[in-house]
């Protein structure tokens, strides 16, 4: 079978008219339509117009619907395109241009510390800032308000949340440790490199019958603030802390004493996630001069739920063991045997409690101690 469309044809003649191919004789037309086809009919040994099945007729159309533009009958290529309203007018029949002004006002959002954040994905493009800065810790969460909803974000049960982890501080390392017997006024501890961004606390045991609190620390360029310090006789505690800032240098770190130290021992531990401008929130000593097992002493306040605690003890003794006390994780330890024996012991409370203390394996005369909450 031969098809041929007759609106192709462009013969000169006059489809239906009494001159034109109507009059062949191998031709048989009949009532004549617009877009139909010559197809050879065998029966008849005749070519007989008709509209050839599967064709798409011309009374179809392409309706373009809400926010779009152009279509229409068949009788020709048509094209759509977007319907965009202008800038900032509200229409339910034409389409939002991605240059809107209502979408290209980003609004920056900073949640507070230890807040959540809410934002959806229908709206402004939001830039989401991070109040604790470059190096604090965020998570997007998805939290369901109603459980028994549908789970999609249109019907707003649901939605994503930028969070700040409670927990605040991440943790705390040994990043050295040393001590010696050497009598002596000042010593050097060995060279290090702390890890950017990070509070150091610099923990210092020393054993004399003299004045036993440090006077100076200086080294790795940074500025060390004492944050307590106390003695008992015969053993002493004091912290110093300061930031790492963000290049620390490499090197040691010098303390002096005001007088000859018979033992002596330090310790450098890194905090990840404390406040780097003010991380100490308060801070309590311990120095009776009793005797006893398991000393015990509090912070004058309930410490913040979010915040740490670091407490630093030694005693004047070679036969007591120290231990962390209930509640508290085991940092360093260390043990002398000198003119002035020393054993110091630096634990870790996560979270902080106002209650601290340590264990002891006997009776413990000449005890030191301080204890810190440090915040987020």
């Amino acid at each position: 079978m031969i098809n041929v469309s007759i609106k192709e044809m462009n013969m000169g003649f006059n489809p239906g008219g009494g001159g034109g191919i109507a009059g062949a004789t191998d031709v048989a037309l009949s009532s004549v339509q617009d877009n139909e086809s010559l197809t050879y009919d065998n029966a008849s040994s005749k070519w007989v117009n008709e509209t050839v099945a599967g064709g798409v007729p011309t009374t179809r159309s392409i309706d373009p619907g809400v926010g779009l533009s152009g279509g229409g009958d068949l009788s020709q290529d048509r094209e759509l395109a977007i319907d965009f309203a202008a800038d900032g007018e509200s229409s339910a029949a034409k389409a939002v241009r991605a240059n809107d002004s209502r979408l290209t006002a980003a609004a920056a959002m900073t949640p507070p510390a230890g807040t959540r954040a809410s934002f959806d994905f229908y709206s402004t493009d939001k830039a989401v800032a991070r109040p604790g800065g470059a190096d604090s810790a965020y998570a997007i969460v998805w939290v369901t308000t109603y459980p028994d909803k549908p789970d999609n974000f249109i019907d707003g049960d649901r939605q994503w949340e930028v969070e700040q982890p409670l927990a605040g501080i991440n943790g705390v390392s040994m990043l050295a440790q040393g001590s010696t017997t050497m009598d002596a006024a000042s010593f050097n501890t060995t060279s290090m490199t702390p890890t950017a961004q990070r509070t150091l606390c610099l923990c210092l045991a020393a054993g004399s019958g003299n004045t036993n609190l440090p006077n100076s620390v200086s080294g790795l360029g940074l500025t060390w603030t004492l944050v307590s310090g106390v003695e008992q006789g015969y053993s002493s505690a004091a912290v110093y802390r300061a930031n790492a800032g963000s290049s620390p240098a490499t090197g040691s770190v010098s303390i002096g004493y005001p007088n000859t130290i018979n033992s002596f021992h330090w310790y450098m531990v890194e905090v990840d996630g404390a406040n780097t401008s003010s991380p100490v929130a308060q801070t309590a000593t311990y120095n009776p001069s009793t005797t006893e097992t398991n000393p015990a002493f509090s912070l004058s306040s309930a410490p913040a739920a979010n915040g740490r605690g670091l407490l630093f003890g030694s005693v004047n003794s070679d036969t007591v063991t120290l231990t962390p006390g209930s509640g508290s994780t085991q940092v360093g330890t260390q043990e002398s045997t000198a003119t002035s024996a020393l054993r110091s012991l630096v634990t870790w409370y996560n979270p902080a409690q106002q209650n601290v203390g340590f264990s002891t394996t006997a009776t413990a005369p000449r005890k030191s101690a301080v204890c810190l909450e440090l915040r987020p």
